[in-house]
């Protein structure tokens, strides 16, 4: 059947699917201009080095040109490349194995090994260096959907099979987590137009599948993508003959068994009602959706960012060319360029493909996650006994910023000093007591304060007096964990007794922050230094998870020995962004006993000790 007849049958469909309901959903290139009201709350000065975002148009794909298929995206030394797999070459199921690539520094195209099979509908995550094919149709009919996975290793060139997904599916939606982790959601299941709502969990370390929380409602033909330990799930019809809805579904991802999936609904996507599209990583501002088809086989030049922390939409300037069912991907390179490419993609008009190469840039700045710090200096307030002196200070930062920890330094002049002094910092905005010192034998002391060396407690000194406070044990703030740092913070400050009094002279907190861009239970921006951490669990028997920090983008080598100092597995060996990894490591065919792990880049080099106990 051609694209024309579907498309005529289709038609006729949804037109009666409108008359029945009254409503009809239109075919036709309709957008909205206005942006989403919620983000009127916005700053506009989030970022730093704003431009607005732009559209150019890159070289052409080799033809012929082609929908459906899919695209992924990788960067290597600052460059990035989009790979375009599969897809109809037609307009009539004349689905192609090709897979080409588009680098984007060379502004050309250049040809790869292609994949076993033709197919098109498929899912495509990304693992590291490796790009996998999740089920499919290997033509236009729903009965031609599969249950094969394929991974393709981008250093080798060269494609192997991997255990199948657990059910025929012809539409999945499919997203990589982590190092090792795929999650398959949704689709034309059972050979039929119907969609599931199944989610699939694949893990890479042992080629298995298990089930995952499912969607809330059965989709098909939407977007998936992850943002920290958030996947986001927005459009999508329950059925290939029925209209797509706007609805998002938010999965928070559980830390302990990644198969367990917390569902909850987000703001509607604005706009029309989309299907055909996909999500792809856009740094701090979340994920950016391409354009997508309404009923039916429409087009569309919309494309939105959506931050799922905040739960907001930003509509971005509209694309060059209306199309949908392109191969897309997305690409954060240095300067605070991030770049969006749409290869090709469907048109309505024979050979119902075009072959250009639509590129999205804009540029912003995230914000660090270096502590920042805020001071009040120059004051001159007495305190004296069992009289609470209060000042404030103001913070504002991103909208999307988040508390990882607290510090408070407080100086202050003392005509006696006798280690009663007592004082407590609340974030006003949220009416949390966030540190708590009370000073006095027996006085219930929860941290300390030190001396400028912040190395040995003291119980008095000699004025003028500069002691920093820290929080003890950090799960002190845990009640703040995912609160925004922004608002007045208060201290309260006095001497409980003794007849004693002073001056505050100046005050400061420094906050350690990230940024909220989704449920995340673990940092997501750029670390300031480098670290290696303590491998969890440890002991362990047989797997266990290695993190560990990057600055900036290199090279890396994590490497584990035994006691004798023999390699015995390779965990990592590859150029990384700038981020932090999680690493699983399966020891399952080693004996136990003591091993090590070694961080290796071009700036840091760190060796731990971890225990296997089987």
């Amino acid at each position: 059947m051609t694209l024309n007849k579907q498309f005529k049958l289709l038609s006729i469909v949804t037109l009666l699917i409108a008359i029945s309901v009254g409503f009809y959903f239109g075919l036709s290139d309709d957008r909205t201009a206005a942006v989403n009201p919620d983000n009127s709350s916005i700053s506009t000065t989030e970022y730093t080095g704003d431009m607005i975002g732009a559209w150019t148009l890159g070289a052409n794909v080799l033809l012929p040109s082609r929908f459906s298929g899919m695209g992924f995206s990788y960067v290597r030394n600052d460059t990035g490349f989009l790979y375009m797999m599969g897809g109809d070459m037609t307009g009539s199921g004349g689905n192609t194995p090709r897979n080409e690539v588009y680098n984007l520094r060379t502004n050309s195209w250049s040809v790869k090994a292609p994949m076993p099979g033709p197919m098109q509908y498929f899912g495509a995550p990304k693992l590291k260096d490796s790009l996998y094919t999740i089920a499919g149709m290997v033509n236009s009919f729903f009965t031609s959907a599969c249950t094969n996975v394929r991974r393709y290793s981008i250093p080798q060139d060269a494609w192997v099979e991997r255990a199948p997904v657990p059910a025929v599916n012809g539409w999945c939606e499919s997203v990589g987590y982590q190092d090792s982790i795929i999650y398959a959601i949704g689709g034309c299941i059972n050979g039929g137009s119907g969609a599931g709502s199944q989610v699939y969990v694949y893990n890479a370390l042992n080629n298995t599948w298990r089930t995952g929380t499912p969607l809330p409602a059965s989709k098909e033909g939407g977007a998936l993508g992850v943002k920290g330990d958030t996947l986001v799930y927005v459009g999508g019809a329950a059925d290939y003959f029925q209209a797509p809805t706007p609805t998002v579904y938010r999965g928070l991802i559980s830390q302990s068994n990644r198969a367990n999936i917390t569902w909850t609904t987000g703001l509607d996507k604005p706009g029309l009602t989309r299907w055909r599209f996909d999500f792809h990583d856009w740094g701090c501002r979340g994920l950016i959706l391409d354009m997508g088809g309404s009923t039916g086989f429409g087009l569309s030049t919309e494309v939105y960012v959506y931050s799922p922390g905040l739960n907001v939409w930003t509509l971005q300037p509209p694309s060059s060319i209306s199309t949908s069912t392109m191969q897309s991907g997305s690409f954060a390179l240095s300067n605070n360029i991030y770049k969006l490419v749409c290869a090709s993609g469907l048109v309505l008009i024979a050979p119902y493909s075009i072959p250009q190469t639509q590129i999205f840039t804009d540029t912003f700045a995230c914000p660090s996650a270096s502590p920042i710090t805020f001071c009040r200096n120059g004051l001159s307030k007495a305190i004296n006994d069992n009289s609470w002196t209060y000042d404030t200070i103001t913070v504002n930062l991103s909208p999307q910023a988040r508390i990882l920890d607290i510090n408070v330094k407080i100086d202050t002049v003392w005509h006696t000093w006798d280690s009663d002094l007592s004082f407590y910092l609340r974030h006003l905005t949220s009416a949390q007591k966030v540190i708590n010192r009370v000073g006095g034998s027996g006085d219930n002391f929860i941290g300390t304060i030190l001396n400028d060396s912040a190395t040995t407690p003291i119980a008095s000194g000699s004025p003028p007096f500069t002691g920093s406070y820290q929080p003890s044990p950090p799960s002190l703030l845990s009640t703040l964990n995912n609160t925004s740092p922004n608002g007045t913070w208060v201290l309260a400050i006095s001497d409980s007794a003794g007849g004693d009094t002073g001056l505050l002279k100046a005050w400061c907190i420094t906050i350690h922050y990230d940024l909220l861009i989704g449920n995340e239970n673990q940092q997501t921006s750029t670390p300031s230094t480098y670290s290696l951490n303590q491998n969890y669990p440890n002991p362990f028997n047989p797997t266990t998870s290695i993190s560990f920090a990057l600055p900036r983008a290199e090279d890396v080598k994590l490497v584990v020995y035994d006691i004798l100092g023999r390699e015995v597995a390779t965990l990592v060996n590859e150029f990384k962004q700038a981020g932090i990894y999680e690493v699983p490591f399966n020891a399952s065919s080693f004996s136990s006993g003591v091993y090590f792990y070694r961080l290796e880049t071009g700036n840091f080099t760190q060796t731990k000790k971890m225990l296997l106990v089987k």
